[in-house]
């Protein structure tokens, strides 16, 4: 069957982007693809326009558009979720060195681990994508559910007065803080999900704390604007 060959570029071209999220800058998609220069501007303009593709704010790399996110929350909401979240996981455990999750809330109270960027350091904890745990262990849990704390657990410490609630626990089983956020995203209900980086107790300090909640708040308030996109 005879194709029109600008079309079947095009979701080559998308394929890639899909692949390569927020990874590959305008050069190396230019190698990747075997394109000039000249012919995947004209592309990557084009599928920048109507909203199929989009640039990653920060590093300029191409990340999937509005457009295409928008959709494929329908289908399948919390695979699409993991993926348009990814650049910001990255940037963020690029920024901190640390594991960052990203979760959303179970049925029963309980969270559902859905990505995450792991850390480069040699001692770093380790998860499973996939797996849920009680939400009262951990500090995503207080924040996506009315969770009271426990007067006697002086480890949590949850600020919801804020502009954007954040929660920070020592998590005793793992040896290691995790300091998280929420956010909202979708539209007609609006859903929550949540951040976290967890932190290994060698590594936290008073001065590293606030490293982190002002990585972590400025890194989520982003993603949620960035998510409205798609609303």
């Amino acid at each position: 069957m005879k194709t029109i060959k600008s079309v079947e570029k095009s979701f080559h071209i998308l394929n890639a982007i899909a692949r390569w999220n927020g990874q590959k800058n305008f050069t190396e998609l230019s190698v990747l693809l075997s394109l000039s220069p000249g012919t995947l501007h004209g592309f990557l303009a084009t599928l920048e326009e109507v909203g199929a593709i989009d640039r990653d704010p920060q590093s300029g790399k191409y990340i999937l558009g509005p457009l295409i996110l928008k959709y494929s929350l329908i289908g399948n909401p919390l695979q699409s979720l993991a993926q348009a979240c990814m650049p910001s996981l990255n940037r963020l455990r690029d920024k901190t060195k640390e594991t960052i999750h990203l979760a959303v809330p179970e049925p029963e109270g309980k969270i559902l681990y859905i990505a995450k960027a792991e850390s480069p350091y040699p001692y770093r904890l380790t998860s499973l994508v996939g797996t849920a745990e009680p939400a009262a262990s951990s500090a995503l849990g207080y924040l996506l559910y009315p969770l009271e704390l426990d007067p006697k657990d002086e480890t949590i410490r949850k600020n919801m007065e804020t502009s954007r609630p954040y929660c920070v626990k020592y998590e005793k089983e793992l040896d290691a803080y995790c300091l998280a956020t929420s956010f909202t995203y979708g539209n007609a209900p609006l859903r929550q999900a949540g951040l976290s980086i967890v932190i290994p107790h060698q590594r936290w300090t008073a001065h590293s704390q606030k490293f982190y909640q002002e990585a972590l708040l400025t890194e989520t308030q982003q993603l949620e604007s960035w998510l409205r996109k798609m609303a």
